[in-house]
């Protein structure tokens, strides 16, 4: 009998499990009707499809209300496909229900999320479905539109090049076995004279599309900071000048401060934005959610200023003091605007450099 396919492992778990009948079937049968080829696998494959989706279909009454979710993705083979999903109310058990129906190859990608010409009223994907369905209704992921809302809201230079930094410094560690391992010593080295309260031992590349899903990279991080300068210290004694840039970089109190605000108003966005995206959530627990989280930001903004001090700063004063960084406001900001010399706690909040920005522009946009 050929090997090497899950079909074909999957008959002899039957077979080792004490299915005689199919141990004689394909023992004693000529090669040519065991019915194992591939064609005859892929015809097994294609009619189990069609019974699974003639089943979700069957639980559609033909008044029921149902939703359709369409999303690009990018296959092992880099071959760009629509997942096509279904979302509707099981009739049996009155539950929500997500229900993955296909992938359908497409040539190129022209049409996504609340691109003109998916959502265009005259010649978008939208339009050309109501013209057939008149009752189908257009509607923009509300996780996708918070994503936009967060990506909206990093128009501060200090906060864009902290994720530049942070990009490339997961880089740099990720792509070297040599230098993930010279971070992994550094975090459990025994005789450290910093505490580390993480557990974890390697750094998680930033997110390109999903801005809060960044919230865990930038939390790691954060939490194996010192590790990671001492890392970078050392192997820029050794001669490697990537390091040595890197390494004057990320110490800095203004990448310091710039990640501490991130983090903490990430992890304010984060669980909203994974509860969007559970399969079963309603619009009333969706809206009473959004309603929650605005609230949270206008708190936030009324009490900026001990906010910021007591969280922000304070945890990023902190990290500086364990690098022995002196907290100061960019000496280029007082350069180019001839100020005086700025309290770094009193420019990071009150100067609209990082934070408030950060923090405004998705209470405008959620």
């Amino acid at each position: 009998m050929p090997s090497g396919s899950n079909f074909i492992a999957l008959l002899k778990e039957r077979i080792d499990a004490g299915d005689h009948l199919l141990r004689s079937h394909l023992e004693k049968e000529p090669r040519n009707s065991t019915y194992t080829s591939s064609s005859v696998q892929n015809e097994i494959i294609e009619v189990i499809h069609e019974y699974i989706l003639s089943s979700i279909l069957g639980r559609l009454a033909p008044s029921a209300l149902y939703s359709i979710i369409v999303d690009g993705t990018t296959d092992s083979s880099n071959i760009e496909q629509l997942c096509l999903l279904i979302r509707y109310v099981d009739p049996q058990s009155h539950e929500i229900r997500e229900d993955f129906l296909a992938f359908i190859p497409t040539a190129s990608s022209t049409a996504y999320d609340g691109a003109p010409s998916m959502s265009g009223i005259f010649n978008g994907c939208q339009a050309i479905v109501k013209r057939s369905c008149p009752d189908a209704e257009y509607m923009h992921c509300s996780s996708h539109a918070l994503n936009l809302s967060l990506i909206d809201s990093c128009t501060s230079q200090l906060i864009r090049n902290m994720f530049g930094i942070i990009k490339s410094v997961t880089t740099f560690f990720n792509d070297s076995a040599k230098r993930t391992n010279a971070l992994k010593h550094e975090i459990e080295r025994p005789d450290n004279d910093y505490i580390i309260l993480s557990k974890k031992k390697r750094l998680l590349s930033l997110c390109e599309t999903r801005w809060v899903e960044r919230n865990v990279a930038l939390e790691t991080f954060l939490e194996l900071y010192v590790s990671i300068s001492n890392t970078l210290d050392c192997l820029r004694i050794e001669g490697n000048s990537t390091s040595e840039q890197l390494y004057h970089s990320i110490n800095s109190f203004e990448t310091i401060t710039s990640l501490c605000a991130a983090c903490f108003l990430l992890s304010e966005i984060t669980p909203l934005s994974r509860l969007l995206q559970t399969p079963t959530i309603d619009f009333g627990i969706a809206h009473h959610q959004v309603l929650s989280l605005l609230n949270t930001f206008e708190t936030r903004e009324t009490n900026a200023t001990d906010y910021f001090k007591n969280i922000v700063f304070e945890q990023a004063k902190q990290i500086s003091e364990e690098l022995f960084i002196q907290p100061a406001a960019p000496r280029t900001h007082q350069r180019r605007h001839g100020h005086r010399l700025l309290d770094p706690e009193e420019f990071y909040r009150d100067q609209n450099e990082m934070y408030l920005p950060v923090k405004e522009t998705p209470t405008r946009c959620a």
